[in-house]
């Protein structure tokens, strides 16, 4: 079973982020999109090859697929597959939340998701860094 640290999603899609040396930029942008992304059990949902590979990967990892934990760990896994610097060294919030959603989801964002995100992404940062 995969264990995060962390108390809630955002907390721990966070840390994973920053323990795996992505900008603090780049870890709230990521935690704010799955944030948003979240229906039901599922941080964000997977279709034909990407759901083979997450099916995959939670029984390689003995892990329940349903668990946020296994969700987490293969979504910053799984990123190796794409464009990960652009995400992972992001200097910006605007440029992670773009970077993100259109390198690893393959969305392009209206003007009201990017704002919403982009608000999100920057209080996440904020409370993340004051913390430090």
């Amino acid at each position: 079973m995969i264990t995060l640290l962390g108390t809630n999603i955002t907390d721990k899609i966070y840390n994973t982020a920053i323990s795996r040396q992505y900008t603090p930029e780049a870890a709230a942008a990521i935690a704010a999109t799955i944030s948003l992304e979240v229906s039901g059990i599922t941080l964000i949902s997977y279709r034909g090859d990407r759901y083979r590979k997450y099916a995959d990967y939670s029984e390689r990892k003995n892990s329940n697929p349903q668990l946020p934990d296994t969700q987490i760990a293969f979504i910053f896994d799984n990123l190796s597959d794409y464009n990960v610097s652009r995400v992972k060294y992001a200097k910006t919030i605007d440029d992670a939340v773009r970077a993100f959603n259109e390198e690893y989801l393959k969305k392009t964002l209206d003007t009201t998701e990017f704002l919403t995100l982009t608000i999100l992404a920057n209080e996440i940062n904020r409370l993340f860094v004051e913390e430090a």
